[in-house]
């Protein structure tokens, strides 16, 4: 959540209603500025703060104002008992949210990993939609914690089930002639105790300085790639975004 607010932006989006006062009215001290907290923090972002600092200090004055408590009165709100578990349970009831269940959990799961793809496995925007796709069924998402494994697991998956899918479509012959590129490029002298690197990494390697022999190398690798066979629309379904990336994380990974 941003960190400075307008006088605008504070009135619109942290500005208590009347039926809103009501609800606060009965409360006294500490108790009453923090559920008011609660409240308009879960109206803007869908989802209740798990700590006091996740709350701009701008957003606490000016409610302190509003329910006549001194701000400074904020850090004495409990985070743990009954009070808390008392107030999220009226706030949902007031703005017609519940707390998600098993079957939810699995439903928003299956969502996410569609999502991965849309997204280009950004995962901030992935943890954004889960919080949308969670306010538009109404129901409590889960903490931040929970969220970030969700997200990675549902990118895991997704990229389990691409790689999945594209092997599939690999010809028997082309597969046997991919497996070869990660032998190593040559066999190095029995006395030398040294690695030799795979054939593939040497396709994936930067050019040499301009000159004769390399454009004779990388004419050579050009011919490796065209042996191998892959068939042209192979990555035809993947979201640009995707193919992107995955070329990136191909470029920089040890082999």
């Amino acid at each position: 959540m941003q960190r400075d607010w307008t006088a605008d932006e504070l009135i619109l989006h942290w500005t208590l209603q009347p039926s809103e006062q009501a609800l606060v009215g009965n409360k006294t001290g500490a108790t009453r500025l923090g559920f008011a907290v609660l409240l308009k923090f879960f109206q803007f972002m869908g989802c209740f703060p798990q700590h006091a600092g996740e709350v701009p200090s701008a957003a606490v004055k000016y409610l302190a104002h509003q329910v006549g408590v001194p701000h400074e009165r904020w850090p004495e709100y409990p985070w743990q008992g009954r009070t808390i578990e008392y107030h999220r349970a009226q706030i949902r009831i007031l703005l017609g949210f519940r707390e998600a269940t098993v079957s939810d959990g699995t439903a928003l799961t299956a969502w996410l990993i569609e999502q991965v793809g849309p997204y280009g496995r950004h995962v901030e925007q992935l943890k954004m939609a889960l919080l949308e796709q969670c306010r538009s069924q109404k129901i409590e998402p889960p903490t931040a914690d929970r969220i970030e494994r969700l997200v990675r697991s549902a990118i895991h998956t997704y990229d389990e089930r691409l790689c999945e899918a594209v092997w599939q479509r690999v010809p028997t012959d082309t597969r046997a002639r991919l497996n070869m590129l990660l032998l190593p490029s040559q066999v190095a002298p029995e006395p030398e105790a040294r690695l030799v690197p795979a054939l593939l990494q040497q396709l994936r390697a930067d050019a040499s300085p301009a000159g004769l022999e390399t454009v004779e190398q990388e004419l050579d690798r050009l011919d490796r790639v065209r042996g191998l066979q892959l068939p042209v629309d192979l990555f035809a379904a993947l979201p640009p975004t995707v193919l992107q990336n995955l070329r990136q994380r191909a470029a920089v990974q040890a082999l």
